[in-house]
């Protein structure tokens, strides 16, 4: 049975709009700045226990410099995705038809998520400001952000509450970008289209959902089992991460009338809050590219030859 397209899930909130979820549907609170002000208090409250990582992430304050790679090295180990198809899509969901053979260029990619400590490094280096902490009733709750340190002992965990800007930006800083879905797709299932990075079969801690127990994020590599078939870690679970495209249908999808076209940005992978129906490599997820949210994170790209490459080639099976 085909199953729509769900709205993302998390509890969000961005200076404009306070935008919550329930039940898989997002409700647009209000669009005033006092009404902000208080879902921005609100938000914190719900989402910034100590052990999430940073109080608060925003994009560049008006003024400040954009950041870019400037020579600067990102201390992080890449994985090389050689080029070649891979099955991309699922028959199970109408926003990840139609299944197809897809060609992809080589490319690296991190790892493992980006972590606070490479976070800190970035605004360290390029003094990348929070906005809205120029908020009075918002500004109590930012201070380790403030003082540029994350809590301590979670150096190694992804860096959250990140928006699709600010990924953007440490990605240009390091000289790469954020991956596509298609790259991320492939990183994450293989060759074969494998609905886990271990197989096609769902087993409970073999990576960190809701089934783990565990109710936070993880230091990269923790879930030594959550690694696809070329050595990336944690595409199943800890943190859904951001990629490049705006949410819209495949090309040749038979949907195509979409309300989210073109306003959301796509989200892949599961996350430590979440059951496990979105941990599978397939799944597509969408927030608002302001989004802030306690479950999202990142990891960064770059073409193989370092020169950008050529666009994914598709074909359906």
């Amino acid at each position: 049975m085909l199953r729509k397209p769900s709205m993302s899930r998390l509890r969000t909130w961005d200076r404009d709009t306070c935008v919550q979820s329930s039940n898989n549907t997002f409700r647009s609170l209000s669009s005033r700045k006092g009404a902000a002000v208080i879902c921005a208090v609100l938000s914190c409250l719900l989402v910034l226990p100590a052990w999430m990582g940073w109080s608060l992430a925003g994009t560049a304050s008006p003024g400040a410099p954009t950041p870019s790679s400037g020579g600067v090295t990102d201390e992080v180990e890449l994985v090389l995705i050689p080029a070649g198809e891979f099955t991309m899509g699922h028959k199970g969901n109408y926003d990840t038809l139609p299944v197809r053979r897809l060609n992809v260029p080589a490319f690296y990619i991190d790892k493992y998520e980006v972590t606070n400590k490479r976070y800190k490094r970035f605004i360290d280096a390029t003094s990348y400001k929070v906005p809205w902490s120029q908020e009075p009733a918002v500004a109590a709750f930012i201070w380790d952000w403030q003082k540029r340190m994350y809590p301590e002992g979670k150096g190694d965990d992804p860096v959250v509450l990140v928006n699709w800007e600010d990924a953007q930006a440490f990605c240009r800083w390091a000289g790469k970008r954020i991956p596509t879905e298609a790259e991320w797709e492939k990183a994450a299932r293989g060759v074969d289209g494998k609905a886990y990075p271990w197989g096609n079969d769902w087993a409970s801690g073999k990576t960190n959902t809701l089934e783990s127990g565990l109710k936070q994020t993880a230091p990269f590599g923790t879930f030594k089992e959550d690694v696809s078939e070329y050595g990336v870690h944690d595409l199943a679970g800890n943190v859904s991460e951001w990629v490049e495209e705006w949410f819209a249908p495949y090309p040749g999808n038979p949907m195509t009338s979409y309300e989210e076209r073109n306003k959301y940005r796509v989200l892949r992978g599961g996350s430590w809050d979440y059951a496990h129906s979105i941990a599978n490599g397939h799944h597509r997820q969408y927030a608002l590219p302001q989004s802030q949210m306690a479950a999202i994170g990142f990891r960064c790209v770059k073409a193989a030859d370092e020169a950008g490459g050529s666009p994914a080639r598709s074909r359906t099976p």
